[in-house]
Formats: C-alpha cells, structure tokens, sequence
C-alpha cells in the first residue's frame, strides 16, 4: 500500500516538473518566435530563454505525445470540444445562423468559406466577364456599391432561405 502511493507521489511529482517545463517551453518558443519573426526557435533559443538543458527541452519535444501528462491535457481538450460544440449546436437551434454555419462546417457538413493571408474572402463574383472582388470593390464609390448591394440582395435572400431550409431538415 505504501508502495503505491510513494509511486503515485513520484508520478505526480513528474507531472508537475513536466508541465512547469512544458510552460517555460511554450512561453519560450512565443517569445523568441515574436522577438526574430516567425521562424521556429531553436533548441538552443529555447535552452536560453527557459534556462533548462538542451537535453531536457529535446527529451520534453520528442516525448510530448507520449506522456501522461500531455494525454490528461488532451483528454481535457477533447472534452472542451465535446461542451463546445453542444454550446453551438443549441445556438443554432434557437435560430442563430452563424452558430448553425459553424456547427455544420466543424463537423463537415458544409466547407468553410476559404480565408486568404490578409484575412479577406476569397470569394470572386464573376458577371459576364468581369470580376468583383475586395479589391475591386475597395475602389468603388459608396453610390456604386449601394447599386451591386441592391443588384444581390434578392440572390442572397434565396440563399438565406435555402440555408435555413437545409437546418429545418
């Protein structure tokens, strides 16, 4: 009996040094990353910023999946993402339309919308030839763009509808 719960002390005193580590790490690796751009840090970055051995932060990344201590996290996670998605899902069923859009692309009934690196659409119109998209539209006058927003407001109804019909069943 003694025995296993001095085991139990000596896990859990494991897990604690491997989550204070894994803490410096992740701190480490965001601080260095925004201080020299976006390149990921190098162990020895991270062995100087966190001030643990290169041979603590490598045996730390290589062992990450495997530990116990990553597993409870993740398990957590999982969790979290199980209430989450109830979260959503009784959004949408109260009517809330992008709760419903999120809910049915996180469990891939539908494609999200494509984001490009500037975080604007992707979506092109394309009429006869000629595309409109964000940069186009940037350019036009407000008068312009109120005559396209009268032009697709008729289009984007029926899409509404055919989104709310699509949840209804």
């Amino acid at each position: 009996m003694e025995n296993t719960e001095h085991a139990l002390q000596e896990d859990d005193a494991r897990n604690i040094t491997w989550e204070a580590n894994h803490q410096k790490i992740m701190k480490a690796i965001y601080e260095v990353m925004q201080y020299i751009g976006a390149a990921m840090p190098s162990i020895t970055d991270i062995s100087k910023a966190t001030g643990l051995t290169r041979k603590t932060i490598y045996d730390h990344i290589s062992g990450h999946d495997a530990h116990p201590a990553f597993k409870k996290q993740s398990a957590v996670f999982k969790m979290m993402e199980f209430d989450i998605l109830m979260r959503i899902s009784n959004q949408a069923r109260r009517g809330d339309i992008q709760a419903a859009k999120l809910y049915l692309e996180l469990t891939g009934k539908i494609q999200p919308k494509q984001i490009s690196n500037n975080g604007a659409s992707n979506t092109n119109i394309q009429i006869n030839g000629i595309t409109l998209n964000q940069q186009v539209i940037q350019h036009l006058s407000e008068e312009q763009i109120k005559q396209i927003e009268e032009i697709i407001k008729p289009v984007i109804s029926i899409y509404d509808l055919q989104i709310e019909n699509s949840l209804k069943s």
